[in-house]
């Protein structure tokens, strides 16, 4: 079963979840890789686009797929976008739990987190997808 089949969906989603605070929403509340995987995860985002904070154009997403899981930070904006400065580590220093294919999201951006090779549409019109 996919998430979500649409971009406008999966954007409202993200736009109720961005007006929370900060933290994981999960699909699934179990049956996800855990916490010591977001950690791998999160150094193979790095190795992949680097450390310095990304910029991106409307509607794009920078996807790290390693160890049959993606980890991805979309701009969903309608404009060019930052990431906020740390906000990838402070993502990636909090535990989601044992939740599956979870979200992210903090001022129109979204970090998206999904195991087993979780197929779906990126919510985007451009995606940058680097495979370690």
């Amino acid at each position: 079963m996919k998430l979500f089949t649409t971009t406008t969906s999966l954007t409202a989603v993200l736009t109720f979840i961005g007006n929370a605070a900060a933290r994981w929403d999960c699909e699934s509340p179990s049956g996800g890789p855990g916490f010591d995987a977001l950690r791998a995860d999160h150094q193979a985002f790095n190795r992949a686009f680097g450390n310095p904070r990304l910029t991106a154009d409307a509607e794009k997403c920078f996807v790290s797929r390693c160890n049959g899981r993606d980890l991805a930070w979309c701009n969903m904006t309608p404009a060019r976008k930052s990431e906020i400065s740390n906000e990838r580590n402070v993502m990636a220093a909090t535990s989601p739990g044992t939740g599956k294919n979870c979200f992210w999201v903090v001022d129109g951006g979204a970090y998206l987190w999904y195991a087993d090779n979780y197929s779906m549409m990126w919510p985007a019109a451009s995606v940058d997808i680097r495979r370690c």
